[in-house]
């Protein structure tokens, strides 16, 4: 369903669209801008940079040919001196923080059952996580960045 963008939409609509989502909640500010650039030997492998109001940038590497012995999904933070690297959803190291070093778990874990109890929690009590404003914002820009072409 990943490869068919009839079916799930593509990598970028079915998979990158957590990545924007996730940058966009980090940052916290308004999107100014956005670019994207493409390999051409390599369809799915893109980089995408959000530009964001209050200066900050967010830079999404979504590449498919790098090594199966490589952390697969991979953040780092940069904020104020100090820095945060997640790896895999697994470990974190903290690098420049005064009380935090690193966090590891026995276990991957990338929130899906978070999510769940959240977004129950969001029906009960009609407080809701995230804006429908931001939700749109993010399919909006998936889907624009998913259909951008910047062949020569």
């Amino acid at each position: 369903w990943i490869n068919d963008k009839k079916i799930g939409g593509g990598r970028i609509i079915g998979e990158v669209c957590h990545f924007i989502d996730l940058v966009m909640y980090i940052v916290g500010s308004g999107l100014k801008s956005w670019s994207r650039n493409s390999f051409q030997s390599i369809k799915d492998n893109v980089s995408i940079i959000l530009n964001f109001n209050d200066g900050s940038t967010g830079t999404i590497n979504y590449f498919i040919n790098g090594a199966k012995s490589f952390p697969k999904e991979t953040l780092e933070v940069f904020c104020s001196g100090s820095v945060l690297k997640l790896n895999n959803f697994k470990s974190l190291k903290g690098y420049g923080w005064k009380n935090f070093k690193k966090l590891n778990l026995w276990k991957q874990d990338k929130g899906h059952s978070e999510s769940v109890k959240t977004f129950l929690n969001a029906l009960r009590t009609r407080d809701v996580p995230i804006s429908f404003d931001e939700l749109l914002l993010v399919s909006r820009l998936s889907i624009e960045i998913s259909n951008y072409d910047k062949s020569p």
